[in-house]
C-alpha cells in the first residue's frame, strides 16, 4: 500500500477503536445495573429477602453497591 493510504487506514482504525471504546464507557454502567437487578430478582423470586445497598459514595467508584441477602433458619426446640 502506498504510505497515504497506510495512514489513513491507521486513522481510520483508531477512529473506529476510539469508537467502541467511548460506547463501551457509556453502556458499561447500564449493564452492570441490568445484571445487579436481575440477580436481586432472582434472590427475591425465590423467597430470599435481599437489598442493593450502597456502600460508598459513587464519585469514588460506580461499582458502590452489595447485593444482601437473608435466608431464614427456623429451629424447632421440641417435638414436630
Amino acid at each position: 500500500l502506498p504510505c497515504g493510504r497506510r495512514s489513513s487506514i491507521k486513522a481510520h482504525c483508531t477512529e473506529l477503536t476510539t469508537f467502541w471504546q467511548v460506547l463501551r464507557l457509556l453502556l458499561a454502567p447500564l449493564w452492570e445495573a441490568l445484571i445487579l437487578l436481575d440477580r436481586l430478582l432472582f434472590l427475591t423470586e425465590k423467597g430470599y429477602p435481599a437489598a442493593l445497598i450502597p456502600l460508598f459514595d459513587p464519585s469514588i467508584s460506580p461499582r458502590n453497591y452489595a447485593l444482601v441477602a437473608f435466608t431464614v433458619v427456623i429451629i424447632h426446640k421440641g417435638p414436630l
